[in-house]
């Protein structure tokens, strides 16, 4: 005897459909929310708690966005979250037994590791079945999360060689004129500095000085140009022809609806 299979509520199912497995909208929610939240706080006691929060957060729909088996989301999960208090406690509170520019530089390190096979799980997923909208976040969220994870390269890079990069006058006429950057802001400068750098917008305004700097300056540049150039726009192509398609099957069926459920 079948049993009737239950159906859930419209907003429980898109609920479940934004963030669940394989699914990246709410993965590129909660990666733009970091972005503007470290773009628009100071380094102070509610800003970190705020980037904490997010983070953990971030933390979480990852685990959930490249779920590909129990025992991979657990793993991931717990991964996840040690990566997380090592950064909170070294690069955020700063507590002082571990806040050494060795414990630092090993958080990151690991933090960075974690980013890019999370972006591998990723975009695996993203061009291994047929091109929807949530594919397509998923693309953005790989490209956002390799922009991040050059910004924490520099930023490990800056740690080991103060001389690597050339900084103007960024605290020109502020209260900060004159003082060391601090790490929250160093981290936020070098995440900007990745981001026109994969977009090419290249300000001047930092500017790589060592060999290392210069060489994984221009080796993102042109993976950026070729990953929008390429893959994106093959992805946006994709999705066109099988909407003007499935579109042709089941004209009563709403475009938006039917391709978060792919």
């Amino acid at each position: 005897m079948n049993t009737p299979k239950v159906k859930l509520k419209p907003r429980l199912r898109l609920m479940r459909q934004l963030v669940g497995p394989r699914s990246y909208i709410g993965l590129l929610i909660s990666l733009c929310l970091l972005g503007l939240l470290s773009a628009s706080t100071t380094d102070g006691p509610y800003s970190r708690a705020a980037i904490t929060f997010l983070s953990l957060f971030l933390v979480t729909t990852i685990t959930v966005a490249t779920d590909q088996n129990r025992r991979m989301a657990v793993t991931m999960l717990i991964v996840g979250l040690t990566i997380s208090i090592m950064l909170i406690v070294s690069n955020v509170f700063m507590v002082p037994p571990m806040h050494t520019k060795t414990f630092r530089m090993t958080s990151d390190i690991l933090a960075l590791i974690y980013l890019l096979y999370a972006s591998f799980l990723i975009i695996r997923d993203v061009f291994s079945g047929q091109v929807n909208v949530n594919r397509i976040c998923g693309a953005i969220c790989f490209y956002l999360m390799i922009g991040m994870s050059f910004g924490m390269f520099f930023f490990v890079l800056d740690m080991h060689d103060a001389t690597s990069f050339k900084i103007d006058q960024f605290y020109h006429g502020t209260a900060g004129e004159g003082l060391p950057i601090s790490i929250h802001d160093r981290f936020t400068l070098f995440t900007y500095f990745s981001f026109c750098t994969i977009s090419t917008a290249g300000f001047g305004d930092i500017t790589p000085v060592s060999q290392m700097a210069r060489t994984f300056s221009w080796m993102e540049a042109i993976f950026g140009q070729l990953y929008l150039s390429i893959l994106v726009a093959r992805l946006v192509g994709l999705h066109i022809a099988d909407s003007t398609s499935n579109a042709a099957k089941d004209p009563e069926e709403p475009m938006l609806t039917r391709d978060i459920g792919q």
